[in-house]
Formats: structure tokens, C-alpha cells, sequence
């Protein structure tokens, strides 16, 4: 018989081990790096489909395939499968890490989900908009200049030199929470997200019992992200965010 008890014991005991530790990344990227909702908006599905192939489909398989007790050369086999998952896994976690929601800036009517790499972060003037908490992406309060001169020019560049817009501007930065009122101002119902639509309304139904909550609890802003643009909820008196609904927010 071609699979053979040692085989499957051997292959039983990889799948466990790579089961057990793709497990563990899942979590951290899930729980601490892309809490909901912004792995729905952002998260590095290609590369997840990668570490789950690799890790927990082909690294399995071919111990499956290359075990035999006894077999010459069965520790380096066995050694270049747990190399090349290795490899995989520490690639593809660099990437989720690096691509990680870093900022999440509310900027005129809208939120967008921002990369560390997107904006320079020493050109941001608070302290604390530098320290990103372990769970989620720092809150940021994107602001034109008072100076009617220098948000003409800004616009200007947005417009003819393509340069980034206020939401990936550091040196508009200013603390989410001390501006609460006017990201309030700016929410909308959710009775808009609803509307007609049959979907949206199971969706908010779906959040409203999550968080045994009413409509007149919550405002929602567009979100936008790399993948997805969604509906972010936030709270309509403390205006901070409570989760996100997969809906077209426009």
C-alpha cells in the first residue's frame, strides 16, 4: 500500500505542527494587525492564499509523498519542505506586517485606511499620533491649513501635479480625538445605508444585534481602502469607530 501507517503518521504530525503555527500568525494578523473591520478593507488576501497553499497544503503533501522510515536522505527531504515553509511563512508575514493599517484619517467627509510607508511620519507634529497602540491603527484628524493661500496650493497640487491629498499629509495631522465633534458633524444615518436595498438592510439588522444597539446609536462614514470601500460605524456621541459593514457607503 502506497500510504503506509509511517506515512500518514508522518504526515499527520507536519500537519498539525504547520496547523498549529499558521494558527498562531492568523491570530496576531487578525486580532492585532487587521482587527475587524480592516482586513475587509485592506488585508493581503493573495498573500494569505500563499501561506495557506504552501504551509498547510504543500508542506504536508509532499512529506506525505517523500517519508519513508529508513530512507537515505530523509532528514535533508524532510529538512528543504520545512526550509521552503519556512521561507514562505517569514515572506509572507513580512508583507501582511508591512502592509498593515497604520493610520486611519478622517479627512473632509470620509475616512481612508493609510500604510506606514505612505506618509513620512516625522513630519507629523503630535507626539502621540507616532505611537500606534498594539491593536488597530492610530486615529488621526486630517485638517486643511486656516490659510486660505496655502489650501488653495494644496489643492492645486492634488489636482495638476498629482501630488497626495490631505489624508496622506503628516503635517495636517491632528489628534482624532480632540476633534470628535466635527467628524460627528460630518456622519450620516445609518436609515441611509439602508434605503431599499434588502442586503445592506440584513447587514446593519446583523450589526445593530451584535452590538444590541439602535439605529439612532450610530452614524457611519465612507471608508476607504485598498481592497474595499465600506461603511465605517461609529459612535454618534463619542464619534469613535465600533465596526465596519460591507456596504457601499457612497
Amino acid at each position: 500500500m502506497f500510504f503506509t501507517k509511517d506515512k500518514i503518521k508522518a504526515f499527520l504530525i507536519h500537519l498539525a505542527i504547520s496547523s498549529a503555527i499558521i494558527g498562531i500568525v492568523f491570530a496576531v494578523i487578525f486580532f492585532f494587525w487587521y482587527p475587524r473591520p480592516y482586513f475587509q478593507a485592506n488585508g493581503a488576501w493573495s498573500v494569505i492564499r500563499v501561506l495557506v497553499m504552501v504551509d498547510l497544503v504543500m508542506g504536508p503533501l509532499l512529506t506525505l509523498v517523500l517519508f519513508k522510515k529508513g530512507k537515505p536522505g530523509l532528514v535533508f527531504d524532510i529538512s528543504m519542505v520545512a526550509f521552503v515553509q519556512i521561507a514562505a511563512l517569514v515572506y509572507g508575514v513580512q508583507v501582511i506586517f508591512g502592509e498593515r493599517p497604520y493610520y486611519l484619517v478622517f479627512a473632509v467627509d470620509r475616512v481612508e485606511v493609510v500604510g506606514k510607508v505612505e506618509v513620512d511620519a516625522n513630519k507629523i507634529k503630535y507626539p502621540d499620533l507616532k505611537i500606534k497602540p498594539n491593536k488597530g491603527p492610530i486615529l488621526v484628524f486630517a485638517d486643511f491649513p486656516e490659510d486660505k493661500e496655502e489650501r488653495n496650493k494644496i489643492l492645486f497640487e492634488v489636482v495638476t501635479e498629482g501630488k497626495p491629498d490631505l489624508e496622506r499629509r503628516p503635517e495636517y495631522y491632528h489628534p482624532y480625538i480632540s476633534n470628535t465633534d466635527r467628524v460627528i458633524q460630518k456622519g450620516k444615518s445609518l436609515s441611509l445605508l439602508v434605503g431599499d436595498n434588502k442586503d445592506s438592510k440584513i447587514k446593519v439588522d446583523r450589526f445593530l444585534k451584535r452590538y444590541n444597539g439602535k439605529l439612532e446609536d450610530y452614524l457611519f462614514l465612507p471608508m476607504v481602502g485598498k481592497n474595499n470601500d465600506m461603511a465605517l460605524i461609529i459612535d454618534n456621541i463619542t464619534g469613535l469607530p465600533v465596526d465596519g459593514i460591507a456596504v457601499d457607503p457612497w
